[in-house]
Parts: C-alpha cells; sequence; structure tokens
C-alpha cells in the first residue's frame, strides 16, 4: 500500500530546493523557508527525492510531529532522510496527511522512540503503524471535508492571533481619552464647567523618585521578595509568587521596601520597556524592588494612585516619559 521511495545523490552543480525537518512548520504542518541549494555544498542527509502528494513525517522528536504535504511547487526536490517519505497509489495522500497528525499516530510513535540525546523512530516503526483504510471515494469526501473545516479553524486562529493587538490598541485609546478628559467631558458640564489644569508630574509626588537596590546574583535564592522589571506590564503586577528572593538587611528593607499605593517605573532598558510602570495594589509580604526602576509616592491630596497609573500607562504618558530620558 506504501510505495518505497528512492534516494539520490545530488550532482555538485545541480540546483534544488532541500527541505529539512527544520523548513516544516509544526503549527500549520506545512513546508514553510525551505532554501534552494548547490549539490556542491549539500549535506549528506540530503537524499530523498519527494514527489507531489507525498506525505513526509519526521523520524527525529516525534512528539513534535513535524509532517507535512507536498504540493507540485517541491516536485522532484529533495528532503533529509530524517523524514520518512510516504507515497502510495491506493490513499488520498490528504487521507494519510491528515491520518499522521492524529494523536493515535503521534502518541504510538512517541512510544516507540529510541536514543536520549537525539529521540528518534525508525522507519518500520511508522510502517508498522495499523491505519483504518476507508474506500478510495470515501476517503477523497473526507479529505474534502477535513480541507473544508480546518480551513475555517486556520482562519478563525488568524483572527484571534489578531485579538491582541486590537485589544492592546483599544485599550490605549480608552486611556488616551481618560487621561486628556475627553472621556468625562459630559460630566464636566453637569458640573458647571469644570476643567482640567496642566501640572507638572513631579508637583503631584510627595515621596521620590528613588532609586531601587542593586545586589550581586550571590544574594538571591532566598529571603525577601525583590520586583523586577519582568514582573508587571500594563500597570499590574503580574503574579506575586513569582518574584525572586534575596537577602536584605533591616535598613535595606526600610529604605527599599514597597508600600501600597506605591508607583514603580523602569528607567533603564530599550524604548519598549523604558517608562514600563506598574502600581502597588496590594502586599502580601514584605518587598524591595531593583535597581534599574524608581519608586514615587504621590501625594493623596492631590493624584489619586488610580489616576496616577493612569496617566503612566497612557500613550502620552510613556512618550513623555521616554522623551524625558532621550533628552538626559
Amino acid at each position: 500500500m506504501i510505495e518505497r521511495t528512492d534516494q539520490r545523490v545530488p550532482g555538485a552543480k545541480e540546483e534544488f530546493v532541500y527541505v529539512d525537518i527544520g523548513s516544516v512548520n509544526r503549527e500549520t504542518k506545512t513546508v514553510r523557508g525551505a532554501s534552494k541549494i548547490a549539490g556542491s555544498n549539500a549535506p549528506s542527509r540530503a537524499r530523498k527525492v519527494i514527489r507531489t502528494g507525498d506525505v513526509v513525517v519526521s523520524m527525529t522528536r516525534p512528539n513534535l510531529n513535524a509532517v507535512a504535504l507536498i504540493d507540485e511547487d517541491l516536485d522532484d526536490q529533495i528532503a533529509s532522510t530524517g523524514f520518512e517519505v510516504l507515497r502510495s497509489n491506493e490513499l488520498d495522500p490528504r487521507w494519510l496527511y491528515y491520518l499522521v497528525r492524529t494523536e493515535a499516530f503521534v502518541g504510538r510513535m512517541t512510544d516507540l522512540v529510541q536514543g536520549a540525546l537525539y529521540p528518534a523512530i525508525r522507519p518500520r516503526d511508522i510502517h508498522a503503524f495499523e491505519i483504518p483504510v476507508a474506500p478510495l471515494p470515501e476517503q477523497k469526501r473526507i479529505a474534502d471535508k477535513l480541507e473544508a473545516v480546518l480551513g475555517r479553524v486556520d482562519a478563525c486562529r488568524a483572527r484571534l492571533a489578531r485579538v491582541p493587538d486590537l485589544l492592546k490598541r483599544f485599550r490605549q485609546s480608552v486611556l488616551a481619552a481618560a487621561t486628556s478628559g475627553r472621556l468625562t467631558a459630559d460630566w464636566r458640564e453637569e458640573q458647571n464647567g469644570v476643567e482640567w489644569r496642566d501640572t507638572e508630574f513631579g508637583a503631584l509626588i510627595a515621596d521620590g523618585p528613588k532609586n531601587g537596590l542593586y545586589k550581586s546574583s550571590s544574594c538571591y535564592g532566598q529571603g525577601t521578595r525583590i520586583l523586577r522589571i519582568d514582573n508587571f506590564y500594563s500597570g499590574r503586577i503580574n503574579v506575586w509568587s513569582d518574584l525572586k528572593r534575596l537577602d536584605v538587611t533591616e535598613i535595606e528593607l526600610r529604605d527599599f521596601g514597597l508600600q501600597v499605593g506605591d508607583i514603580v517605573i523602569n528607567r533603564v532598558n530599550s524604548m519598549s520597556h523604558l517608562g514600563k510602570s506598574a502600581l502597588v495594589r496590594d502586599l502580601p509580604e514584605p518587598c524591595v524592588f531593583e535597581s534599574n526602576m524608581m519608586r514615587v509616592r504621590l501625594d493623596p491630596t492631590s493624584i489619586t494612585t488610580g489616576f496616577g497609573i493612569l496617566v503612566l500607562t497612557s500613550p502620552s504618558g510613556i512618550a513623555e516619559l521616554q522623551e524625558k530620558q532621550n533628552k538626559q
């Protein structure tokens, strides 16, 4: 049912598309980024001839399921010997392609892996796998329906992939409206036209800015939690239990300890992270903050901490902080 496929050594002056395991996109199960090379530069594994409709199955790390259906653009090209090439005149190629993507196939191949440093299966492991074989016309109908359904799944995946960017832009637009006064314009009209006034942020700070604590890596491991720049995003601290610990003295805890209502601002790093800030909304246990950020405590008679963090995380707030840094 599965035919024997041929191998050949490419000529030194021959040019061909070489499909190696890295060319297979494990998400889409397609060949992407295969490059054209000359036979003189071909690796020793470039031996397996592939044809339109072949199904290639990676024999290394089968749990990753690097499989693909070869289309006409890759007809008569060469693949790595790290693949087993499946070809059959009795099976619809798409039927075979979908079968090697099933959990049953992947699980069985994973069970048969040999080797620790270079886990792999053998061609005979693949050929010994028992598959259900429907009549050829039914295979085609099933493959047609699968293509239609999976096409819709891929379209949904593509749309979902755009959601984080859309949410980020929406959040930024809401923050911009909130911190510029547009969001509450109607309310101000009802309050007899109360207007905003421009104020330098420094005038609203009761304590700080204060740079954080620097300690060598040998001090890390146990002790007090320390807030680092990778522990917060979009104005919020992610998960307190993820914060690292380090040894601090009583004086260091007094000077660099955080309190509820503190705002920390990243003061050094790449432009994409510069000005990133967060509000300490709760404090499950004592915590200090690292040296590449600074801490500010706002004057509660002039501004709320909630509004302060909205300003700092708004597009205009981040731009202002980055502009100040560029001028230094």
